[in-house]
């Protein structure tokens, strides 16, 4: 690869023929031998670039490191120099790697670069319009590789115009994979110490909290609850017997899990947050948790309370107690309370409860369309004498109290009127009664029916019963009218004939004659009333002597065609 007179040189081996060479090689055995025996990252690089520097003659060696951020992204556009030849103490210096072009090359194609007359080069050709000129004439960039990729860039650099040779790109390239080597060997050895410390550091804390929880194992050993003693981690380090017997588990199986295995998975999203809260100093209680499912037993509800018993090692005290029946009770009583509170939604009466205060408590659907309130405006903000008329709401606790309405305690089907929003009396059957706790009133409950439409219909009933009754009168009238037109008919027939007869045989006595004309006067007047009786068809009366009615025959009878 070129870049201008840039090259890539190739490795040969016939240079190594020459004593000096010999010499060199030597060296280098020398020097990465010393790089295997080296742990601190600082010491490997300058160690490196130094000897190499003086090995092959150059002016200045240096390493240079690709950037990272946090230990996890790396940035590409960034350098630090970590080593270099002719400064002991420069340490992560970083630039940008778009003023060293050379460099970048390098970390992107991992290849070997030369540089025999940087004036010259192609790839620096920005770099010089910019600098003018260069401090080096000459260099040579040797990639660091681990596992197939640049980690790190050697640099070498004359400041004579003098060529490096295919030796020296040799020479250079078995220092830089030495370099290599013990930079990953550092680093696997420092990981390994680390996490060796780390276990020893753990177990020690694990012996310390054991011998300082020591005085509290009578306390835990006979406590009736389940109880867990667990690092700030949820790793358990000690369960009494009750937690054995909860879970279902040896004890020793329990040391050493995770809380986090005793639990349904479900649950795990939850803990996990109170696990993180106890670095914090989190300690809640009063949690409840379902435990994971074991063969043949039923489902197991805790509730956990957590609380720090060592300050200094952080160890978690978790107290578990068996809740599954209280648990179970409560959703049952959740659910018949629901269910009668959907049973009093549901009523087609009006249903007000209020405590000893009056204070109204309950206040159904159908209590709002009776009454004309919205819900919340009544229930906590009005009492419940605000639905009577003045005085009746005290009078209907009276007769709650008494025997008066049924029994002690209950009023049945009274009889009252409520007001409404708007002040507009409503007739209702009120059935009411003490709430009772135990043998204590701790309240009252009514139960309005609106009786208006009730009313209504008796009304009309009542007045269909009375046309009934007005029609069956006229039709009794008029058939005992007939009847009695029709009987006596006859005998006023009789006696207008013989009253005829008697006009004839006293014409020549004028008193009887008299005496006959008034008889056959009155008869007429009789036959006339008959015939107006015969046509009765319906009830009227008049009034009469003593303040009492008669049938008024004149009104009651159809007129004569």
């Amino acid at each position: 690869m070129s870049q201008g007179r840039d090259v890539v040189t190739p490795i040969s081996m016939s240079s190594l023929r020459t004593s000096r060479h010999e010499a060199d090689f030597a060296a280098l055995i020398d020097l990465t031998r010393s790089l295997a025996n080296r742990e601190d990252i600082f010491e490997i690089l300058f160690s490196v670039v130094a000897r190499l520097a003086d090995l092959l003659e150059v002016d200045r060696g240096s390493i240079v490191l690709k950037q990272v951020s946090d230990g996890t992204a790396t940035t590409d556009d960034r350098g630090i120099v970590v080593a270099s030849s002719d400064d002991e103490t420069l340490r992560n210096h970083t630039f940008s790697l778009s003023k060293y072009p050379e460099v970048k090359q390098v970390f992107d194609t991992g290849q070997v670069l030369v540089i025999r007359d940087v004036s010259e080069s192609t790839l620096l050709t920005d770099v010089l319009k910019a600098e003018g000129s260069l401090a080096f004439s000459s260099m040579a960039l040797i990639p660091i590789g681990v596992e197939g990729a640049p980690i790190a860039v050697l640099c070498l650099k004359r400041s004579a115009r003098v060529d490096f040779t295919e030796y020296d790109i040799m020479h250079a390239q078995a220092v830089a994979s030495a370099t290599a080597i013990a930079l990953d060997n550092a680093r696997v050895l420092r990981e390994l110490r680390d996490e060796a410390r780390a276990l020893f550091f753990a177990h020690t804390r694990d012996e310390q909290r054991l011998k300082e929880l020591s005085r509290y194992f009578d306390v835990f050993e006979s406590s009736r609850d389940a109880m867990l003693v667990m690092d700030d981690h949820g790793r358990i380090l000690f369960a009494n017997p009750m937690a054995a017997h909860l879970t279902h588990q040896q004890r020793q199986q329990l040391v050493g899990v995770s809380l986090l295995d005793l639990t349904d998975p479900r649950e795990h999203p939850a803990l996990r947050d109170v696990v993180a809260g106890f670095s914090a100093g989190q300690y809640p209680s009063g949690l409840d948790f379902r435990l994971a499912a074991q063969p043949q037993t039923d489902a197991i509800t805790v509730c956990v309370n957590f609380s720090e018993i060592l300050g200094n090692n952080r160890a978690v005290l978790a107290t578990l107690r068996d809740v599954t029946a209280e648990r179970g009770m409560a959703r049952e009583l959740s659910q018949t309370k629901e269910f009668l509170e959907r049973v009093i939604e549901s009523s087609v009466d009006g249903i007000v409860s209020a405590d000893l205060r009056g204070n109204v408590l309950v206040f159904n659907r159908s209590a709002c369309k009776l009454f004309g309130y919205e819900r919340e405006d009544v229930v906590g903000n009005m009492r419940v004498d605000r639905l009577y008329p003045p005085g009746v709401a005290k009078e209907i606790m009276r007769r709650i109290k008494s025997q008066d309405g049924g029994g002690v305690g209950r009023l049945t089907e009274d009889r009252v009127e409520m007001l409404t929003k708007e002040g507009q009396r409503v007739p209702v059957n009120l059935s009411a009664s003490l709430v009772m706790h135990g043998d204590r009133p701790v309240g009252t409950v009514g139960i309005f029916t609106d009786i208006r439409h009730r009313l209504a219909m008796e009304a009309r009933l009542a007045e269909a019963q009375r046309q009934l009754q007005d029609r069956q009168r006229q039709d009794a009238i008029a058939e005992v009218a007939g009847a009695a037109a029709h009987e006596l008919n006859q005998p006023l027939t009789s006696v207008m004939g013989y009253a005829e007869y008697l006009k004839r045989a006293v014409s020549s006595e004028p008193n009887l004659a008299h005496a006959v004309e008034v008889i056959m006067g009155e008869t007429q007047r009789m036959a006339d009333i008959v015939r107006k009786v015969g046509r009765i068809t319906r009830y009227e009366t008049k009034p009469y002597v003593g303040g009492t009615v008669i049938v008024d025959i004149d009104r009651s009878s159809t007129p004569e065609r």
